[in-house]
């Protein structure tokens, strides 16, 4: 889903207490790694992401390859930045050389706190998002509001954070979805939201679903705390096959 690469938020005692705006984390990393590839194998098959920075570092395009001798299968991602506080995201899935759909996203960063994003997708239609942030962990809350013909529909998720790694529970509409717990070192893969406001991102060890679907991943690290290769293993109940990633930087 479009907002599967952002974090969680709620004020919590370990949070800033004079926090006001952007840049409030002061749990930063010493060195910036960006990221130039992450490898991934699943059984035999191996795929990569590719990813591309601009002068500022800021994420400007990834591309996922599923399976990397098959170069006509993909998913593009392109993130520009035409004005301040404005993000635009666009995703094109490619099979075969084919477009299959596009998503297009349109962030507004409204205040420290809060964000407005228009989503228009060729599988959903229109959407309109209320996203609510607060430092350190990321996003609170999303409102999202979908026209399904006969009216609007909103749904709400919410994230409930419990420790001071950002390990949260996540709820869609009141009932748990699941729950996420973090390490205390630094994900590298450079969510542009979470940047322009000043998260620090960090890497889930442990995801708990619905059904005991459980994911659990293992990291080794480099000297400057971000990852260099993850496990991610499944339990029998996810249906998942277990895969491993190589991260790759500039």
């Amino acid at each position: 889903m479009i907002f599967s690469c952002f974090s969680v938020v709620s004020c919590d005692p370990w949070e800033d207490e004079n926090d006001g705006g952007v840049g409030g984390n002061p749990d930063e990393p010493g060195v910036s790694m960006l990221l130039k590839e992450i490898k991934l194998m699943t059984g035999e098959i191996e795929g990569k992401v590719t990813y591309s920075f601009d002068g500022q570092q800021r994420l400007t395009k990834t591309v996922e390859y599923e399976d990397i001798t098959d170069q006509t299968s993909y998913v593009e991602s392109v993130y520009q930045y035409p004005a301040e506080g404005k993000i635009n995201l666009t995703e094109k899935v490619y099979s075969e050389g084919e477009l299959q759909f596009t998503n297009s996203v349109e962030f507004e960063i409204l205040s420290s706190s809060q964000i407005h994003a228009l989503i228009q997708s060729d599988l959903i239609g229109e959407i309109n998002s209320d996203i609510t942030y607060s430092t350190p962990c990321g996003i609170s809350k999303i409102v999202n509001t979908i026209d399904v013909g006969n009216g609007p529909e909103t749904s709400t998720q919410t994230f409930e954070f419990f420790d001071e790694k950002c390990s949260a529970m996540e709820y869609l509409d009141g009932d748990w979805e699941q729950t996420i717990f973090n390490d205390d070192k630094f994900s590298p893969k450079g969510d542009p939201i979470k940047k322009a406001i000043g998260i620090t991102e960090r890497n889930p060890i442990k995801i708990e679903s619905q059904g005991n679907d459980i994911e659990t991943i293992t990291y080794q690290y480099n000297e400057n705390g971000y990852p260099i290769s993850a496990m991610h293993t499944f339990s029998p109940e996810s249906g998942e096959e277990n895969y491993t990633e190589t991260f790759i930087y500039q």
